[in-house]
């Protein structure tokens, strides 16, 4: 709340119940329900690719676009934690300051059509490609004709040779290829390639400015007991990252030891 900004939550589903409780917390709070265009853009894409529809929702962040009239613009997914100022990240005058991706740290870059790691020098690629879960935009960047261009952009037939998982990551590498400034992994730190992340930068989740959750399970989710399936290195480390940080909080809080 200490925070001088204002926070936009980008949904589809919040139940009066929790805008209640989120306004109360944040008095600068306002809420974006998904915009008719875009909605109907997921829908005929769901409808030729059913296997976008459980990750529809990852495209919402597309209406980042909408927030006009500011000198910067971040956006930030659901599922990341700050413990520590990204201040350095703000104060660029870049167009647009973001993560690379792991394609990025271990430099293979991208198919531009199938956005898989590229293995063959003669495909055409994307070579600074970046994470789509914090990213900081110049006020310019977000006009309309951005936004059009990423709608545009949500194309059944142009997502058919899509060979990974990714969504809207793709359309923000398609749209501001050039314009990105890529910063250290510790402004975006993916817990589900931390053990890539420390190969390639030496990076560590410690001492990272945002943790990001990026991996299929969420601690918020997780049992807190897990059980043996959820003793693997991917679904506990994820829990021991959220545990640390909450514990952390509570220290500096002085509610706990």
């Amino acid at each position: 709340p200490e925070i001088a900004a204002d926070f936009v939550v980008i949904h589809d589903d919040l139940s009066p119940r929790s805008i209640n409780r989120l306004t109360a917390l944040f008095p600068t709070i306002t809420f974006r329900p998904v915009s008719r265009d875009l909605r109907e853009r997921l829908d005929r894409l769901c409808s030729e690719h059913p296997e976008f529809t459980s990750r529809r929702r990852r495209f919402l962040s597309v209406e980042t676009m909408l927030s006009t009239g500011y000198d910067k613009v971040l956006f930030c997914d659901s599922d990341i934690i700050f413990q520590g100022s990204i201040d350095p990240a703000l104060q660029s005058i870049s167009p647009l300051v973001c993560c690379g991706d792991i394609a990025f740290l271990d430099k293979t870059g991208r198919d531009t059509v199938t956005f898989s790691k590229a293995t063959h020098s003669a495909v055409p690629r994307l070579m600074k490609t970046f994470n789509a879960g914090l990213m900081v935009f110049n006020g310019d960047l977000c006009i309309e004709s951005n936004r059009a261009a990423l709608l545009s952009a949500i194309n059944p037939k142009r997502w058919k040779d899509i060979a990974t998982k990714h969504t809207d990551q793709i359309l923000f590498n398609w749209q501001f290829n050039g314009l990105q400034e890529i910063v250290g992994p510790e402004f975006n730190y993916l817990l589900g390639h931390r053990d890539q992340i420390r190969r390639c930068t030496g990076a560590r989740a410690e001492e990272a400015r945002v943790l990001h959750f990026n991996g299929p399970e969420k601690p918020w989710l997780v049992p807190s007991s897990p059980g043996p399936t959820r003793q693997s290195r991917s679904g506990f480390d994820p829990l021991q990252e959220w545990r640390r940080v909450y514990d952390a909080a509570i220290r500096r809080s002085g509610e706990g030891p």
